[in-house]
């Protein structure tokens, strides 16, 4: 067996065990083109159901659906203004997330 020590370095990034599942969950979320595309819309803003709905092209009934499972998996949060209940990104961390996925897709179509 060839010693590779000096070229393999061990990763900066460790995902525990308990952390594992719910990073999955987080790109099987992110993963769906309807739900990513609530995310994007809600990037930098709040909207209530209804003028979200105009922004993704979709039913309201489908959209709560998608956003109670976004809100249960902690992508978004939700807000009650009034009778009306305004959706948000749930931290800077889903908002970086999105843009780092977004300009590695830009880059990766550059170099293909």
């Amino acid at each position: 067996m060839v010693d590779h020590q000096e070229e393999c370095h061990q990763s900066e990034i460790f995902v525990s065990r308990q952390n594992e599942e719910y990073v999955c969950e987080l790109f099987k979320m992110l993963g769906d083109p309807g739900r990513l595309k609530v995310v994007c819309a809600l990037m930098g803003t709040s909207m209530c159901v209804a003028h979200l709905a105009g922004q993704v092209d979709m039913e309201q009934s489908a959209l709560s659906h998608q956003l109670r499972n976004l809100k249960n998996a902690g992508i978004v949060r939700a807000e009650k203004k009034g009778k009306q209940v305004f959706y948000s990104l749930d931290d800077a961390h889903v908002f970086a997330i999105i843009k780092q996925a977004v300009e590695h897709a830009e880059h990766t179509k550059r170099s293909i």
